[in-house]
């Protein structure tokens, strides 16, 4: 993409698009079928994207980062109790970027505590209401530790339920 060959607004109404497409898919999700999910928000891409994840490596093509997706969303706890929380956005209009916070948070474990780890991405527009370019830089370590985290909490609290 030639820098500012896109328009802000094509650009807003493309992160409005991934925002709702993101929403609409996790809420349908929350049984753990989200197969659906998976192939609107696989469309969000180009058939030639570029995606990096820092714990699962790079991925060449939206079919990949389906089936990449599809499996990550089969693991217990990925598939039904991480909910996604953006905390703010940064747009270069100029170049086509959107920058963004976003929290990977746990359901509530079963103990009003609150579970999560930042995951920060590097979004690049690639015209025709997709993305061209996709990057997700979180500590893998914190990611980790704070799913430990969740289970010990929800193991705990489980238990207190039953007594």
């Amino acid at each position: 993409m030639a820098d500012g060959q896109y328009s802000k607004d094509e650009l807003d109404a493309a992160w409005a698009n991934f925002q709702e497409v993101g929403k609409r898919g996790s809420k349908q999700a929350e049984g753990g079928d989200w197969g659906p999910f998976v192939e609107r928000w696989g469309d969000l891409f180009t058939e030639d994207v570029t995606y990096v994840d820092h714990a699962f490596g790079v991925m060449h093509g939206r079919e990949e980062v389906k089936a990449w997706m599809s499996m990550l969303m089969k693991i217990e706890p990925f598939d039904t109790q991480m909910v996604f929380e953006i905390e703010w956005v940064v747009f270069d209009y100029e170049r086509g970027w959107v920058n963004y916070k976003l929290w990977n948070r746990m359901r509530d474990p079963g103990d009003g505590s609150v579970h999560q780890a930042a995951l920060f991405t590097n979004l690049r527009y690639g015209g025709n209401n997709q993305w061209c370019f996709e990057e997700d830089i979180y500590n893998t370590a914190e990611m980790s530790t704070m799913v430990s985290e969740w289970n010990a909490a929800r193991e705990a609290a489980s238990k207190t339920g039953s007594e």
